[in-house]
């Protein structure tokens, strides 16, 4: 897609917990990853190990992650893991993937992909591939560019309109959920256990809209409306 192809995703900002459990199978999983779709030897996937400078966050780890990779694919750099003194030699049999303790820099342009990973417990975790938005935006056409800089513009102007509420006091920096997304709506009932397991396998399940319906596969729920101190954008 893009034109780009397993060669020319640069880097991934794991999830790395430093772990028996975590470290072998990530780096198992990327490394069979870009072994099946063909990644030519001695082009290893630079790591980035993030939560040795950030810590775990308690439940926005992958939000820090792509905010770090998008941070890398503008300057195009690739920051190293300053910690590493003693890479563990487990993890050599991994010949698609590298570590490094010095950043990398690439040429303008150069660095046009990567990758971020998200692992839980039960089995539940995702992984993502990030575009360059040059590679991105030149696949659009005219018609499809116009619309896009429409809304990166209508968000920006929101995005100045959040900041500046922020820093009067007339809405909170972050807006904290306190109720379960599949709440019944007129009780305190998880009753959403058929509503969320849709989410998770049926792609045509992913629309939620804020108070809207979750539909897929003749499952229906509805997530449960925001607690009244939890302002929209548009209120503010």
């Amino acid at each position: 897609m893009y034109g780009l192809g397993p060669d020319d995703v640069a880097a991934a900002w794991k999830h790395d917990t430093s772990t028996d459990a975590n470290d072998p199978n990530e780096n198992r999983a990327y490394d069979r990853i870009f072994r099946w779709l063909g990644r030519s030897p001695g082009n290893p996937l630079v790591v980035v190990s993030q939560k040795a400078l950030t810590g775990h966050s308690k439940g926005g780890a992958a939000a820090w992650q792509v905010a770090g990779l998008c941070q890398g694919l503008a300057t195009g750099v690739i920051p190293g893991n300053p910690n590493l003194d003693d890479p563990d030699p487990a993890m050599r049999v991994y010949e698609t993937v590298a570590f490094t303790d010095a950043p990398l820099a690439f040429a303008p342009g150069a660095f046009e992909a990567g990758m971020v990973t998200s692992l839980g417990f039960g089995h539940v975790g995702g992984i993502v591939c990030l575009v360059h938005p040059d590679r991105a935006l030149a696949a659009l056409d005219d018609e499809s560019f116009d619309r896009y800089r429409e809304l990166r513009d209508s968000r920006e102007r929101q995005r100045l309109r959040d900041e500046l509420a922020v820093y009067e006091g007339t809405r909170p920096a972050v807006r904290i959920r306190t109720e379960k997304s599949f709440l019944a709506p007129s009780d305190e009932v998880y009753a959403g256990l058929d509503a969320e397991q849709a989410v998770l396998l049926d792609a045509s399940s992913r629309r939620l809209t804020r108070g809207g319906p979750i539909v897929a596969g003749g499952v229906a729920g509805r997530i449960a409306p925001p607690v009244a101190h939890l302002a929209s954008p548009t209120e503010v």
